[in-house]
Parts: C-alpha cells; structure tokens; sequence
C-alpha cells in the first residue's frame, strides 16, 4: 500500500514527536530518580584525589 507523499510526512513527524514525548516522560518521570539514588551510592576519584593517591 503506498500512502499519498502528505500523508507519509504527517506519520514520519507524528513518529518523531511520539518519540520526544515518550524519553521526556520516561527521563523525568522515572530515570531520574535512579541517577540520583545512583549518586547516593558512587564515588568516583578524580583531579587532584587521583594523583595523590597515584603518586
């Protein structure tokens, strides 16, 4: 089945915008908190910490 060209553009950007919307939601309303339990929980050496210690 081919669709007409317009009609092909609306799906392609409707597509897109679904797409956006959907790693919006699921970023702000889920990942986020993680990364920040995540943060609780590592501790990462680095600058002057890690020459010290490399030293």
């Amino acid at each position: 089945m081919h669709l007409p060209q317009s009609l092909s553009w609306v799906i392609c950007i409707s597509a897109f915008l679904l797409t956006t919307l959907v790693a919006y939601v699921s970023y702000y309303g889920f990942e986020q908190r993680f990364l920040k339990l995540k943060k609780n929980f590592t501790h990462i050496v680095s600058g002057r910490e890690a020459k010290s210690m490399n030293a």
